[in-house]
């Protein structure tokens, strides 16, 4: 019994510790890299934090009721987490490889790039059934946001360039 309840409260702290990560992280991207640079003249210390702590408790608002309403019938758990994990990592994929190897790269790009990287939820179960029956099409789903995200950088970065750099 001692060892299920360790191996439990180990479950449990690695639960908390991932959502708290996702929490801090999403708010602070929010904050630090939209909403400052676009207020003239930056935000206060003060400013930022609450901003953070609001948006924290956005995401986590959207994740309990997401979380209530989402019915997972006919799907499986670790489909489930790869899809709602591609919303993050394929946008923030792209952004980081090219934002690191690649010259050229714009925020126009990084924006587009983000914004195809939801596409990647079009992979749930229930999406997926109004399109008929296709054994791996959340996996292609996931794979083809991949790519278009890329895609959309590289034009975005092309046609609309940062010319502050």
């Amino acid at each position: 019994m001692g060892v299920i309840g360790l191996v439990a409260a180990g479950m449990l702290a690695v639960f908390m510790s991932t959502h708290d990560s996702y929490l801090l992280c999403w708010a602070s991207v929010v904050v630090q890299d939209v909403i400052a640079p676009s207020v003239p003249g930056g935000l206060s210390t003060k400013a930022r934090l609450l901003l953070a702590r609001l948006f924290i408790l956005l995401v986590g608002l959207f994740l309990l009721f997401f979380g209530l309403w989402y019915q997972m019938e006919r799907q499986d758990v670790l489909d489930y987490l790869w899809i709602t994990g591609a919303v993050y990592f394929t946008g923030a994929f792209v952004l980081l490889a090219t934002g690191l190897y690649w010259k050229r790269a714009s925020t126009v790009g990084a924006y587009l790039a983000l914004i195809a990287g939801t596409f990647a939820i079009l992979g749930l179960e229930s999406l997926t059934q109004t399109l008929g029956p296709c054994p791996r099409l959340s996996a292609i789903i996931g794979i083809s946001t991949t790519i278009v995200a890329l895609l959309l950088m590289i034009v975005g970065s092309l046609i609309f360039r940062d010319d502050y750099l």
